[in-house]
């Protein structure tokens, strides 16, 4: 009568290792990095007639 029911702890063991996989995956695809979410940077400003490859002649 001093033992425990076999069959209760394996499943509290079996939900407990789902539930420790289920933290896991969930980290694991939060820290990932996403494609979508990363912040592009905007193309550079130019003002319109301004050449960006040439040196401008200084008079």
């Amino acid at each position: 009568m001093n033992k425990p029911p076999t069959r209760i702890l394996i499943a509290i063991l079996i939900l407990l290792g789902v539930f420790l996989l289920s933290k896991w995956l969930i980290f694991q695809t939060l820290l990932q990095p996403d494609e979508t979410t990363r912040q592009r940077l905007p193309a550079a400003q130019t003002e319109p007639g301004q050449d960006t490859h040439e040196q401008q002649p200084a008079d």
